[in-house]
């Protein structure tokens, strides 16, 4: 059967699998496919603005949507526009763009990455029409100063999401900018993503403010302050998701009252008083990383909180802990590979401090109701694939409720770690994944290695694990 003889609607369909640069190609070489393939590539573009060449590219791509701009441009849902902030935007590309944006009635999402005070100085038709369109979900800017802000609280749209980063030049000044910041938004914001803004947030936001359908707080200062957090408690009182990455969080004296949260990351004891169904804690519990606090706080924290899946650096403490109050706990992901065990020159020790360790996680996971356990190891791991196998043996003949054990090799120091959802890129990587399919009468485990294109489904497993109580 002819692609060519589908009819339009099927042909839309897949398009929409191609990449949006993919569909340049057919559109250009194919006449039947001419209409869906622009339709295709037309619904998210990237230009850059940033070195002359490119900006003579972007002009040839206005002239394109602007020589049919009904036919052409409604079809434009994401445009991202990398800029240079130190550089002027020159004049006719920011007309054209504006131009574009004015006919783009279907846009959905922008990006301004790189956007400088130099950018909105030098386009103010851009600006204006940025301003006035009415179609945005999703708004990210990154590298702003008062005339980015500035941008933010004329725009007419109702998004769902804001990214905004300040430029952390401006973010560590008195602010002299415009006043209410993101008002505009309080009625439509649902993820929020703030980069050295809290000050900014704080200072001009009136005592009453509330921004109630925020469900997704990301927070990315460096030293949140306590009134910081109080204004947080205050000014967001529907959270279900609360990212953190301050080093320096000083909460003493104010305890947030959310019902309940799905998600808590954070690399520092928040004073929490609900359930969270997941907690990730982004810092290793030795004492040398958890200055003014100590692992009481933590352990606090997870007491209050009582997680369904908790993410943390693997620790003696939380061991300890686990069984003992954690007692909602289905699913557990460690991070290890960055501690040092005893001569980490000698692979030989380390061989033995994973054997100690995957042995000592067994016997604590044996008096828990724990489904699903990843564990990062070592990065210079040499343990065998066999030997790992006998460890997962191990942990699922004493953890009697365990259906899934993922041991993780890292190949280099320093990886990173993936989170939970990623888990259909582990296929490429060094992870063994042995999933519990039945057990014996007396409870002996069976277990089958999983595949590594099998790998991707793990993820519904994986996720039942995290919800289950």
């Amino acid at each position: 059967m002819s692609l060519l003889s589908l009819n339009f609607d099927v042909l839309e369909a897949i398009l929409s699998f191609v990449e949006s640069r993919d569909a340049l190609p057919l559109m250009t070489t194919c006449r039947a496919l001419h209409v869906p393939a622009m339709r295709r590539h037309l619904f998210e573009i990237t230009l850059r603005c940033d070195r002359l060449r490119e900006s003579k590219k972007t002009m040839k791509f206005c002239k394109f949507i602007l020589g049919d701009p009904q036919a052409r441009a409604r079809h434009l849902r994401a445009l991202t526009l990398l800029l240079n902030h130190q550089r002027l935007l020159a004049s006719p590309v920011s007309d054209h763009l504006a131009e574009v944006i004015r006919h783009a009635t279907g846009l959905r999402r922008i990006v301004l990455d790189g956007a400088g005070d130099n950018f909105f100085d030098s386009a103010p038709a851009l600006t204006d029409a940025l301003a006035d369109v009415e179609s945005l979900k999703t708004i990210r800017l990154t590298f702003v100063g008062p005339r980015g802000i500035a941008l933010l609280s004329r725009m007419k749209s109702q998004p769902r999401t804001v990214q905004c980063r300040v430029n952390i030049a401006y973010a560590r000044q008195p602010w002299q900018g415009p006043t209410q910041f993101l008002h505009n938004f309080v009625r439509s914001l649902t993820v929020l993503e703030l980069h050295d803004a809290l000050d900014l947030l704080t200072v001009e936001t009136e005592s009453h403010v509330v921004w109630p359908r925020v469900q997704e707080l990301a927070l990315m200062d460096e030293n949140v302050k306590r009134e910081h957090w109080q204004f947080i408690c205050r000014a967001f009182p529907n959270l279900r998701t609360l990212r953190m990455d301050g080093t320096l969080i000083d909460t003493a004296g104010a305890y947030a009252e959310w019902s309940e949260m799905d998600l808590v990351q954070t690399s520092n004891p928040l004073p929490l008083r609900c359930r969270v169904r997941c907690v990730e804690l982004n810092i290793s519990l030795d004492k040398q990383f958890l200055s003014p606090h100590n692992v009481a706080d933590y352990l606090e924290m997870l007491g209050n909180c009582l997680p369904i899946a908790l993410i943390c650096h693997l620790n003696r403490c939380i061991l300890d802990y686990l069984p003992v109050l954690l007692h909602r706990l289905r699913f557990l992901h460690l991070e290890t590979y960055d501690l040092e065990p005893p001569a980490p020159r000698l692979l030989s020790s380390v061989t033995r401090w994973v054997d100690a360790t995957l042995l000592s996680l067994a016997s604590t996971l044996a008096r828990s109701r724990v489904r699903a356990v990843i564990v990062e190891l070592p990065h210079n791991c040499t343990t065998k694939r066999a030997e790992l196998r006998s460890h997962a043996e191990n942990i699922a003949t004493h953890a009697r409720c365990m259906e899934l054990i993922g041991l993780h090799r890292h190949g280099y120091k320093g990886s990173t770690l993936r989170q939970v959802g990623d888990l259909r890129d582990w296929r490429f990587s060094l992870c063994n994944w042995y999933h519990v399919t039945s057990r014996t009468t007396d409870g002996t485990p069976q277990l089958s290695r999983v595949s590594e294109v099998d790998v991707p489904r793990l993820v519904p497993l994986v996720q039942s694990c995290k919800t289950l109580e």
